[in-house]
């Protein structure tokens, strides 16, 4: 190979390298903000069942603000407790008038108030170190990059 043919090729596959670097990085970042992403919900209406769980969300619930019943906004009082909806493991629904002190949540609309996360959420140390991964293999692809145009 001639020396014009030997960069050509270089140029391609540094190309091709860093295009490839820019998709899975974006890939890599968008499944990283899912697993530490919270998300608060206010007023997320359903019906509540005496003492059956009722599923409010496809993902986990965090923690719970409150609930409420939408007709009068008169709080439960405590007469609630986050359950797993058809024996699932993660926590995704609330189950109402545990003691029976409430019937009149019976079948009545219930506002709840609670934070959402995705099943598999990263919290606490893990969750930000897990934030910066994108950030240091953009700074290891370009430090590669410098270091291989700087040996040419």
């Amino acid at each position: 190979m001639k020396k014009g043919q030997i960069a050509t090729a270089a140029i391609i596959g540094i190309t091709v390298t860093l295009i490839l670097t820019v998709i899975f990085t974006s890939i890599i970042a968008t499944r990283i903000d899912e697993q530490t992403r919270t998300i608060s919900v206010a007023d997320d209406t359903f019906t509540g069942v005496n003492g059956t769980c009722v599923r409010v969300t496809n993902d986990c619930i965090l923690s719970t603000t409150d609930i409420v019943n939408a007709s009068d906004g008169v709080a439960t009082t405590g007469n609630y407790s986050e359950c797993n909806f058809g024996g699932d493991v993660d926590t995704n629904g609330y189950v109402l008038n545990i003691n029976g002190a409430d019937p009149v949540l019976n079948n009545a609309q219930v506002n709840a108030t609670y934070t959402e996360v995705s099943c598999s959420y990263l919290s606490g140390t893990t969750g930000t170190v897990i934030n910066y991964l994108p950030l240091l293999a953009a700074v290891a692809i370009v430090a590669f990059f410098g270091f291989y145009i700087a040996k040419r």
